[in-house]
């Protein structure tokens, strides 16, 4: 008999209101933890997402820069950069400069003069 009220008392002292407020209390807790762990998650996500964009891009431009480096261990390539940067000819070449005329302003436009000043002109 006393093992029963042993059990009994266990199973009331387990159902108490105070028991009750207790989990409640326990489970926020986890909750909220659980919430800012559900939070970080997301935003490493999004941040793993980006990273993986960048790494595409310098992947792009790795890819962009070792065939610039294949055509530069070349002796053609390296001639043509030579060229492109120095301006150079090898011996016997001649180098054409096309230079672009100027535009004519507006204000250079010859004026039509009035009579005064062809007059002026005349003398």
């Amino acid at each position: 008999m006393l093992e029963f009220h042993k059990r009994r008392k266990f199973k009331h002292l387990l159902y108490s209101r105070i028991m009750l407020v207790v989990l409640f209390i326990v489970a926020a807790l986890l909750l909220h933890g659980v919430w800012n762990m559900y939070q970080k998650e997301s935003g490493t996500r999004v941040i793993k997402a980006k990273r993986l964009e960048e790494l595409q891009d310098l992947q792009g431009r790795e890819a962009a820069l070792q065939a610039e480096i294949d055509r530069l261990n070349t002796s053609r390539g390296v001639e043509e950069e030579i060229r492109k940067k120095f301006e150079v000819t090898r011996e016997g070449e001649g180098i054409i400069v096309i230079v672009d005329t100027p535009e004519v302003e507006k204000a250079d436009v010859v004026q039509e003069k009035n009579f005064i000043s062809k007059l002026f002109d005349i003398f």
